[in-house]
């Protein structure tokens, strides 16, 4: 995302970063957090930059006890720190880029998530949830679900020295990534040879099971089961898009991060 964001901004910007937030979030890998965060501090534009410790610092200050995973919540935790940015920016021209570190800095030292430091705020005296003793309560989340178990077989194929891989659908998670073939499984054991020759019609030989990582993705919690195999002739798998890739291309191919772990326990 960093290249294509440098590519695009001398394509489209004339090689100067924009500093307009709206413009900056159609860059590649910048989001809305980001973009307000490069906006203010660089640029002093007044654009609340929203993260983990302003949510902490408004929560507490304005004694806001919806929980923040709501939209709504979240729009007047964005209402309220513009609210400040727009004030301080009346008052000093540069308070864009020491409103946004200031609050930054103050949830990630003081107001932190366990025992806040309270008595060392500099802005205690107007901190609502101190004054109802709700500092330790807030803010309010949603506990996060239990984690689903799936179970993955992925295989390094390879063909001198070339590994097979095969590319994601063009929706969905990890959207037309490069990954190594594989097939999700139930709890009973499975036959890996099988599998492979019913998913692909892939016949592999001398199949040989060489680790077992775990990966997260979202709510899931993936254990996956790598098994290695040598094919004599180059063969691709039919309804699927896929290549050979030689190990030093691969640093050029958007890879899954399940992938990039296999790889690197798997291979010598």
């Amino acid at each position: 995302n960093l290249q294509r964001a440098a590519i695009e901004i001398v394509a489209n910007h004339n090689g100067v970063l924009p500093s307009d937030p709206s413009v900056l979030q159609k860059l590649p890998g910048i989001g809305a957090y980001t973009a307000a965060a490069i906006a203010s501090i660089a640029f002093l534009r007044p654009c609340a930059a929203i993260d983990g410790n302003v949510i902490r610092v408004v929560t507490r200050v304005e004694a806001i006890e919806q929980d923040v995973a709501r939209n709504t919540t979240q729009r007047s935790i964005a209402s309220t720190a513009q609210q400040w940015m727009d004030e301080a920016t009346n008052d000093s021209p540069s308070a864009p880029r020491a409103l946004t570190q200031a609050l930054m800095e103050l949830g990630a030292t003081h107001c932190s998530p366990r025992n806040p430091r309270c008595e060392r705020c500099p802005i205690e005296e107007h901190c609502l949830a101190k004054r109802s003793g709700l500092q330790a309560q807030l803010p309010v989340k949603t506990k996060r679900a239990k984690a689903h178990r799936k179970r993955w077989l992925s295989y390094i194929v390879r063909n001198q020295g070339a590994i097979l891989l095969t590319r994601r659908p063009k929706n969905g998670i990890n959207a037309g990534y490069w990954e190594l073939p594989t097939i999700e499984i139930g709890e009973k054991q499975s036959h890996p040879q099988r599998e492979a020759e019913r998913q692909w019609g892939l016949c592999l030989p001398s199949l040989q099971k060489r680790a077992r990582v775990t990966h997260a993705i979202t709510k899931f919690r993936i254990e996956i089961e790598i098994h290695t195999a040598d094919l004599p002739e180059r063969k691709l798998m039919d309804g699927v898009e896929c290549r050979w890739v030689h190990s030093d291309e691969l640093e050029a191919l958007p890879l899954t991060a399940a992938t990039l772990k296999a790889l690197q326990e798997a291979i010598d």
